[in-house]
């Protein structure tokens, strides 16, 4: 279990005993004990997620995923311009209902980059196997995905922040890298071997989601308000526990290990 701090101030870290030495805001000094196996990462990659930016790391990751070329620049597109297999890259489609406008089959599509912002794309035939789409790179913050049959598409990098995905078939989707915070996977959405490595998944909700035992999530990231199903082991799946509330205490942190700990042992 990887637990990386981000806070108020920048820590001096000692690496011997694994102790970060700080000066908060208030100049008082702190030592603080990190629970951080680091043969589970690189050390180039524990150097830049647990000790280096403080705050304001996390801070730029909660702004980077609503920033998009497309909010300013225009490609126009038209209702006949969507349709399965398209190539659309780069188009702006915010705020689009593809579901209101008939777009109900649009299997093979290719989005990368795209603006899908505040669209709806509910119920609609995104990607299979034969006709597999590509979402790489699109920022897709708000984006209503619920029952989506995306099954087999490529999102590499994509920012589903707040997005809904409830009773969607992401079964074998790559969102590798992709950013999730507060997304929603619930109503039985399907992740049958669905790619989440390297991702961010703070505060997202998987309680009532399907399958999610065969997703890989090896180096994805989620924080204390990231809801699993019950028993699920973000542990036993190499996932990175992120603290990054100012305020938070160490306590509470080993309290939400042993319940890990519980839950590994009752499922062994």
């Amino acid at each position: 279990m990887n637990v990386s701090t981000f806070s108020g101030f920048l820590p001096s870290v000692n690496r011997s005993n694994n102790t970060v030495k700080t000066n908060s805001v208030s100049n008082k000094e702190i030592q603080t004990t990190l629970p951080v196996l680091k043969s589970a990462m690189p050390s180039s990659e524990l150097l830049r997620v647990s000790f280096t930016g403080g705050y304001n790391f996390i801070n730029d990751y909660k702004e980077g995923p609503y920033n998009h070329p497309n909010d300013v620049i225009e490609k126009k597109i038209t209702n006949d311009d969507i349709k399965p297999n398209a190539e659309l890259s780069d188009a702006n489609l915010k705020e689009y209902n593809f579901t209101e406008n008939g777009k109900t089959d649009i299997k093979g599509i290719k989005l990368k980059r795209a603006l899908l912002s505040n669209a709806s794309l509910e119920g609609v035939k995104i990607s299979d196997e034969q006709n597999k789409a590509d979402l790489s790179d699109a920022v897709c913050k708000n984006v209503v995905m619920n029952n989506v049959e995306m099954g087999y598409a490529k999102a590499l990098r994509a920012k589903f922040v707040e997005a809904k995905f409830n009773g969607a078939d992401l079964t074998h989707t790559d969102f590798r890298g992709g950013k999730f915070d507060s997304a929603e996977f619930n109503n039985g959405a399907d992740l049958d071997n669905a790619d989440f490595r390297d991702a961010w998944l703070l505060n997202a909700d998987f309680t009532e989601s399907k399958n999610i035992d065969t997703a890989k999530f090896d180096g994805a990231y989620y924080n204390l308000g990231t809801k699993f199903p019950e028993k699920f082991n973000p542990q036993k799946h190499d996932m990175i526990l992120v603290v990054d509330d100012q305020g938070i205490r160490n306590e509470k942190v080993n309290e939400y290990l042993d319940t890990i700990k519980k839950y590994d042992k009752e499922i062994d």
